[in-house]
């Protein structure tokens, strides 16, 4: 049984969390997935990113302060985990660096995504 611990953001509509684990569960895993746990700096997106055996990315999010390419951004999605409430990267540059155009020319991801949203 599939179960959802509701951590993180109250405002997080939960009928789109259960709409998500219902299409979830009900999905055949045909792959094993190797995850990269705690990824939460650019230099671990990174890694994750270009590691070819590694299939699923989780991240850990919260709002704070991105520090990215020496320009601040308060109160942002950002890459952390408590107590911790600056990174160097924002969710907005995750999605990003784990994007591609597929031949069509749409974005698709390039690793499953589990966002662990954080107080």
């Amino acid at each position: 049984p599939l179960s959802v611990q509701r951590t993180g953001f109250p405002e997080f509509p939960l009928r789109l969390v259960s709409l998500v684990v219902d299409v979830c569960s009900s999905l055949q895993m045909t792959v094993a997935l190797k995850w990269s746990h705690a990824t939460n700096s650019l230099e671990q997106i990174t890694r994750a990113a270009e590691d070819p055996s590694i299939t699923a990315v989780e991240c850990d999010v919260m709002l704070g302060v991105a520090n990215e390419s020496g320009t601040h951004f308060y109160e942002t999605p950002i890459l952390a985990h408590p107590p911790h409430r600056e990174s160097d990267i924002s969710v907005a540059t995750l999605l990003l660096r784990m994007t591609e155009k597929n031949d069509q020319g749409d974005k698709i991801l390039r690793k499953h995504l589990k966002l662990d949203f954080k107080r």
